[in-house]
């Protein structure tokens, strides 16, 4: 008679334990999510864990479920304290500052084009007219306040 031998724990047919590492990173997981069902869970330790568990599996664990019902308090609460027309005005200004920036940075880097001509410019005549790099990069010499020229 052939004999019967258990599965391998390596065996892909054989339901993997949840360890207490595993739990923690789900319920890390928990907290990031928009729309707090066991499906999204169960979509979570998939991704998380490569593993597909059921909903009955992951709710099982009183940290998995605890964390879930926390979450869902958490989303219904935060969708009460939103106001529609706080959130109106405050994209508003976003957008307005947005187009400020951006008016900013065009008006920037048009400068900073006429600035790399003004430069390529100096670079040029420098050259032709022989002046060496050292003087070019030579620090301002100070400026002589008190000489006059009726002190000479």
């Amino acid at each position: 008679m052939a004999q019967i031998r258990p599965l391998e724990s390596g065996h892909p047919d054989m339901a993997r334990r949840l360890t207490k590492r595993n739990i923690n990173t789900l319920v890390a997981g928990i907290g990031t999510l928009a729309e707090p069902t066991w499906k999204q869970v169960v979509k979570l330790a998939k991704r998380r864990l490569r593993h597909g568990y059921s909903r009955q599996t992951l709710s099982s664990h009183e940290e998995i479920s605890a964390a879930l019902a926390a979450r869902k308090v958490e989303v219904r609460q935060s969708h009460k304290v939103r106001h529609p027309q706080a959130i109106k005005e405050t994209r508003t200004a976003l957008l307005a500052r947005i187009d400020s920036l951006e008016t900013e940075v065009a008006r920037l880097a048009a400068h900073n084009e006429t600035m790399e001509g003004q430069f390529a410019i100096w670079a040029y005549n420098a050259g032709v007219l022989g002046i060496p790099d050292h003087r070019l990069k030579a620090p301002l010499q100070p400026v002589q306040r008190d000489y006059s020229e009726a002190d000479t």
